[in-house]
């Protein structure tokens, strides 16, 4: 847990930004490290810009005592949310699975269960960070019937939350607003909007620069669930646009 706790408060100070070098041809790692660089560059202007709204000063804080009440609160939530799920073994749990550690499991300390919700419409990927456990929850019947780049464009998409840590990032944000002024919370979260949408948009480059397919299955989700925009998240029509930019860069690269 204090290796994420570490992580989360450097990213309150700055991103991990990958540099590119100029090519005449742009081979797919330059691609790759070029969108990857404008996703953490965007997300640290989000961030800045709370900063500057809320006269946030980091140092009058500490937040990896903060962050770390955060985890406990986090882990004891998802231990809750998933005391009513079901984890007996299937065909279609197991193709999942398949997919799944592919995604998760490159790091050996990390733990990857599948977890089957009846009652679930889409994936859910949620991290114990204490136990270094990660949950897939999923109606998995339903799940399996879908094309396997699907699944792996969600669940890149969902890893790039886990790895920047961005629910828990976006939740120390509003904490510190909260202390630094007289907002309400509504308000709060409200402003917070900007950062989450930057959170989202790395989250889905990160997924197309990491898949087999250079987005397509993630693009083939979004088309096919259209329609359910969020304030906190991007437009879907405006996701998919810019999936299809980075998918021809990289199909064109050397």
């Amino acid at each position: 847990m204090k290796r994420y706790i570490s992580l989360i408060a450097a990213a309150l100070l700055t991103s991990c930004s990958i540099g590119i070098t100029a090519y005449d041809t742009p081979t797919k790692q330059a691609v790759k490290d070029k969108w990857m660089k404008w996703a953490n560059d965007n997300v640290d202007q989000q961030r800045d810009n709370f900063f500057d709204l809320y006269k946030i000063n980091i140092a009058h804080f500490n937040p990896n005592e903060m962050m770390g009440q955060f985890i406990a609160d986090y882990d004891q939530a998802v231990e809750k949310e998933l005391s009513g799920c079901t984890n007996e073994e299937s065909t279609s749990k197991s193709a999942i699975y398949a997919i799944a550690s592919k995604i998760f499991l490159g790091n050996p300390h990390q733990k990857l269960e599948i977890v089957h919700n009846k009652e679930l419409k889409d994936i859910g990927v949620t991290p114990h960070y204490t136990d270094q456990k990660i949950f897939v929850t999923a109606n998995c019947d339903t799940l399996a019937q879908e094309d396997p780049t699907v699944i792996e464009g969600i669940l890149l998409h969902e890893k790039s939350h886990i790895v920047h840590a961005d629910p828990l990032i976006s939740n120390l944000l509003q904490c510190l607003a909260f202390y630094s002024s007289d907002d309400t919370n509504e308000n709060i979260e409200q402003n917070n909007y900007a950062f989450q949408k930057a959170c989202e948009t790395r989250a889905d480059i990160y997924s197309a620069v990491n898949s087999v397919d250079h987005g397509q299955g993630l693009i083939t989700f979004f088309e096919k669930y259209m329609g359910h925009d969020s304030p906190h998240h991007p437009k879907d029509e405006d996701r998919i646009a810019l999936l299809k930019k980075i998918k021809a860069e990289l199909d064109a690269a050397s």
